[in-house]
């Protein structure tokens, strides 16, 4: 009999709590100029505290609720963990304001604080593991029709990821100098954007999900976790002098889990008295709260979006400036991806073609955030000159790579609502090793410099802060080693419309980089996308 997972969850979910909270009172490095704020003190055990309450609360009386918010939790401190990494390699540029000031007389070391700060969220990525396989074991239930208020759901989604990615703090101090997440250090950039993924994809599978418990806990869940981040700021910013505030990234998160708290409160349209006239009949009707969106329209609206978006934006002047301008490459990619991405977007809204293309669709859409990337990459580095602002297409691309973003994870949440894949089977010996070669040579295609201007080699993994141009080739290679394992599970017409997916994806982006001026990694992609058109063919053939 298999042995019961809550009360293990919960334990953990004490245990971080407790180690998160001794690590703000205790102090995280040493020597440093000053502490751990009172306030930011004070707003973190009130923070752990209202956590460890709502999973011992709701256990009995309501166990979704509890173990989805567990899970919601867990997921945030994984990328909150890999952030806690920065305090043991260089604690100096941890910007964490809220547990020490940093002094300019020598850099801080980390404490027996810093080892508890890891050790609780490393507690509280456990106790959420454990709290999603206990809510996967739990009966299914029928359709809930209950509220899933999905503005409030949307905005509170894109406003607490943004939150975890955006600046913490505005400061012009000489010691303590609070970057942005892509110009931070390698273990804070990568933790945030882990962070905020997991943001968007727990919203997306509570939004969709059928249980109205499922969705309040993971909702409030986000909440806390985004708010434990964001609220220690504000004392701390407060009491840090004149040359740090707060930057956008804390009132960001305040709004955004303000949104989300407010589209997981109950529903009281059930406590209402019933009306046996016509009229009261109607007013119910009109009352009725909606059933969860479909995951595959919203899926399909988000890419018709950043297509849109993506094509005005490539024709728009993307710098303005009163001088000349010098041409920005890859527009013309842009918009032959808003193209593809705009088709791919309008088959998802077909209920006959979805099924068939959604697993082409997200290395589709990665490579489309890729090539958008570049652009923004020329983008950040034309601002940087005196008099050069960004031009209405600038913004029109940044609102594509947003919505794509946002669009990833009703990707995800639409996949669990496909068939199950009923004939689908271990793939031969033959077709494994295509597929592992093709995703390899995709991986390390992308991860090589892909572009050479007059003679100087674009941005690569070995450049450190990576640009967007990095980041979307980094965010590109992952999806194809995830769409990889999954193709060499899935049933024939899924698993041939993966790899047609992925030949699309890298084959775009090899083609995009020829016409700049290509450099070894594009050729080395380029070669992975034939890889992979070959597995098509090849999973064609042994499956028949």
């Amino acid at each position: 009999m298999t042995k019961p997972l809550e009360p293990w969850s919960a334990a953990l979910v004490l245990v971080g709590a407790v180690a998160v909270t001794a690590a703000s009172v205790v102090g995280v490095a040493s020597p440093v100029l000053a502490g751990p704020v009172i306030g930011s003190t004070v707003a973190i055990v009130v923070g752990q505290a209202l956590v460890f309450a709502l999973v011992l609360g709701s256990r009995r009386s309501r166990p979704d609720l509890g173990l989805a918010a567990t899970a919601a939790v867990g997921a945030v401190a994984l990328g909150l963990a890999v952030t806690d990494l920065q305090l043991f390699a260089r604690a100096l540029d941890a910007d964490r304001l809220d547990l020490f000031r940093p002094t300019a007389a020598a850099a801080p070391s980390p404490t027996v604080g810093s080892v508890a700060l890891l050790a609780g969220h490393a507690a509280y990525v456990v106790a959420g593991v454990l709290a999603a396989v206990a809510l996967a074991r739990r009966p299914s239930v029928a359709v809930d029709d209950a509220p899933r208020r999905g503005v409030l759901v949307l905005l509170g989604a894109a406003g607490a990821a943004a939150a975890v990615v955006s600046p913490a703090y505005v400061s012009t101090d000489s010691v303590f100098l609070a970057p942005s997440v892509l110009g931070a250090p390698l273990s804070l950039a990568l933790g945030y954007v882990l962070a905020a993924l997991a943001v968007l994809v727990v919203v997306a599978l509570a939004a969709t999900s059928p249980r109205r418990d499922v969705t309040r806990g993971a909702l409030v869940g986000v909440a806390l976790s985004v708010l434990l981040v964001v609220v220690p700021r504000v004392p701390a910013a407060a009491t840090a002098g004149d040359r740090i505030d707060v930057g956008p990234g804390t009132w960001l998160g305040l709004v955004g889990a303000a949104l989300l708290l407010a589209a997981a409160r109950p529903d009281r349209t059930a406590a209402r008295p019933n009306r046996t006239d016509a009229a009261g009949e109607r007013r119910r009707a009109a009352e009725r709260p909606r059933r969860a969106p479909n995951a595959r329209l919203v899926a399909g609206s988000l890419l018709l979006l950043s297509a849109a978006a993506a094509g005005a934006g490539s024709v728009l002047p993307v710098l303005a400036a009163s001088g000349p301008i010098p041409r920005i490459a890859g527009l013309g990619a842009v918009a032959v991806s808003g193209v593809v991405v705009a088709t791919v977007g309008v088959l998802l809204c077909l209920s006959e073609f979805a099924p068939s293309v959604r697993p082409a669709s997200a290395p589709i859409l990665a490579a489309h955030v890729a090539l958008v990337a570049v652009v923004l990459q020329a983008v950040v580095l034309g601002v940087g000159v005196d008099g050069v602002r960004p031009g209405l297409g600038g913004w029109l691309l940044g609102l594509s790579v947003l919505a794509a973003v946002v669009a990833a994870p009703a990707l995800a949440a639409a996949g669990g609502s496909d068939p199950v894949d009923s004939d689908a089977a271990e793939r031969p010996l033959l077709v494994r090793a295509v597929a592992w070669t093709s995703a390899v040579l995709i991986v390390v295609g992308s991860l090589l410099p892909a572009r050479s201007v007059d003679g100087r080699l674009g941005g690569w993994i070995g450049t450190w802060p990576w640009g967007w141009d990095v980041w979307g080739r980094v965010v590109f290679a992952a999806v194809v080693v995830t769409t990889a394992a999954i193709l060499l599970r899935a049933r024939r017409s899924r698993a041939v419309a993966a790899a047609v997916g992925t030949t699309v994806g890298a084959g775009g982006l090899a083609l995009a980089a020829i016409v700049d001026g290509a450099a070894v990694g594009a050729a080395i992609t380029g070669v992975g996308a034939i890889v992979s058109a070959l597995l098509s063919g090849l999973l064609t053939r042994t499956d028949e």
